[in-house]
């Protein structure tokens, strides 16, 4: 069964296409209904909701080139700085 979203399921009225303005919103919709089908698929799989946010926030960030290495650091650059604060780590 595939999931056919409709404008009162997904709250985005069918827009036009022509501007940048248009296309991003064209995409938010395309969006939200492959999230919808893909919700719908992790449900009649039996899936639950942990295992399938875990995977939607792993495609998310390999389809982002240099997110993981930038989230990396930034936890990082925090765990140094906490170290700083209790006097573990010493300041260059």
């Amino acid at each position: 069964m595939r999931y056919q979203p409709s404008t009162d399921s997904i709250g985005v009225a069918p827009i036009a296409v022509g501007t940048s303005a248009d296309a991003s919103e064209t995409a938010i919709t395309r969006l939200r209904a492959a999230l919808h089908e893909a919700a719908e698929a992790a449900v009649e799989a039996g899936i639950e909701l942990e295992p399938w946010m875990q995977a939607a926030w792993a495609a998310y960030v390999e389809h982002r080139p240099g997110l993981r290495q930038h989230i990396e650091e930034a936890q990082l650059a925090s765990q140094i700085d906490e170290l700083r604060q209790r006097g573990q780590v010493g300041q260059a």
